[in-house]
C-alpha cells in the first residue's frame, strides 16, 4: 500500500561540521527486534501478515475471488501453512527482495495491504526455523529460513525442480 509520507520544511540556526545521517546495525539483535519482539501475539502477528501476504499475491496475480488455503496444526499434522496461488517469487526475488527487511514489492500500490517488508518475517516471532516453498515459472524450490549460530537469519535452499503445479508461495 502506499504509504503517506510527510515533508515538513525544518528550520535549522545552523550546524558546525558534516551532518550525520541515522542508519540501523546489521546484527542479531536488530534482527530479533524486528522478527519478534515487536509482536505481543505473535501467533496472531504471524497469521495475520501471512494471510494478508497470501491475499495480496492473488490481487497481484489478478486472482482476487480465488481463495488462498490456511493449514491449521492438530496431533497428526502439527504444522501451520498458508499457502497462495498467486504468481509465486523467483529464486533471485526471494533471496533479495524477500530476506530484506523494510523492502516490499508493495510501495506503489492501493490495491494490496502490506508496504512495509516485515510480514514475510513473522515466522520468526514465533520458530527459529520455517519452510519457504515457491512454485515460479515452472520451477519449485523449497528453501528454509533460520536464525544461524550469530542469531542472524538466513535462507537455504534446499531442492529444485521442473514442476506443472500451480504458480505460488507457500509458508
Amino acid at each position: 500500500m502506499k504509504l503517506a509520507t510527510r515533508h515538513n520544511t525544518v528550520l535549522s540556526g545552523g550546524s558546525i561540521g558534516e551532518d550525520s545521517g541515522f542508519s540501523i546495525d546489521v546484527n542479531a539483535k536488530m534482527f530479533r527486534v524486528l522478527s519478534d519482539t515487536m509482536y505481543q501475539d505473535k501467533i496472531g502477528s504471524m497469521v495475520r501478515e501471512l494471510s494478508c501476504n497470501a491475499m495480496d499475491a492473488h490481487i497481484v496475480a489478478d486472482r482476487p475471488d480465488v481463495p488462498f488455503s490456511i493449514h491449521v496444526p492438530d496431533s497428526l499434522e502439527p504444522w501451520f501453512a498458508v499457502k497462495d496461488e498467486g504468481i509465486g517469487l523467483s529464486d533471485e526475488d526471494l533471496r533479495t527482495m524477500y530476506t530484506t527487511y523494510g523492502r516490499s514489492t508493495k510501495d506503489d500500490s492501493d490495491d494490496v495491504v502490506g508496504a512495509f517488508g516485515l510480514g514475510s518475517k513473522t515466522p520468526f516471532a514465533y520458530t527459529d526455523q520455517f519452510t519457504v516453498t515457491s512454485i515460479h515459472e515452472g520451477m519449485k524450490r523449497i528453501y528454509v529460513a533460520v536464525m544461524n549460530d550469530e542469531g542472524l537469519p538466513v535462507l537455504k535452499l534446499q531442492g529444485e525442480s521442473e514442476t506443472d503445479e500451480h504458480a505460488g508461495l507457500e509458508i
